[in-house]
This record gives structure tokens, C-alpha cells and sequence, in this order.
């Protein structure tokens, strides 16, 4: 999430206790092998073997989405928004669509 936040920053979260609640644009924090990662919440999707909710982030600074996360693996999202990288990021998303 550079440059809005460094590794080992401190933020500030909340609670995840309902992902269904969440949506685009919320920066989520989640764990990724034995990690906390701090990435924005991209969309959701639907696994429609199992009928389970997965999530789809990407950090700031990359041009790739990541794999979708279980609901599980989402425990918190962070207090405020970077809405000037948030836009950028949306920009960016559009021109390659």
C-alpha cells in the first residue's frame, strides 16, 4: 500500500465480524501465510461449487490483482481511505479495461 502505508506502519482498525458488509473500495486487512496484509477491496466473488464468498484485493502499487481471499481470512479493515491513491488506482483500472 506505499505510499499511503509503509510495512510495520501502525494503523488503525475495526472489526470485521460480517463480510457481507463490506465493499468496494474498503481497505481490508487480511492474512496471507502467516502475514498481515493491507490491501483494497477490489469486488467479491462467488464460488459456485462450494457457494462460498471470496474476496479480491490489490495493493496500491500493483498492477496485478491478488488471489481471492476466503471470508475468513478477513479480520479487520482499516479506519480511513486514501481516496487521492484510491482514485488513482481506479483510474488506472479503467484506461486498462
Amino acid at each position: 500500500m506505499l505510499p499511503y502505508l509503509k510495512p510495520g506502519q501502525i494503523i488503525e482498525i475495526w472489526p470485521v465480524t460480517d463480510t457481507t458488509k463490506l465493499k468496494f473500495g474498503d481497505i481490508v486487512v487480511f492474512k496471507e501465510n502467516d502475514r498481515l496484509v493491507c490491501h483494497i477491496l477490489i469486488r467479491r466473488v462467488r464460488n459456485i461449487q462450494d457457494n462460498t464468498i471470496h474476496f479480491i484485493t490489490q495493493g496500491l502499487n500493483v498492477a496485478h490483482e491478488d488471489i481471492p481471499i476466503a471470508s475468513e481470512n478477513i479480520f479487520a479493515k482499516a479506519k480511513s481511505c486514501p481516496w487521492y491513491h484510491l482514485t488513482l488506482l481506479l483510474l488506472k483500472r479503467a484506461i486498462r479495461n
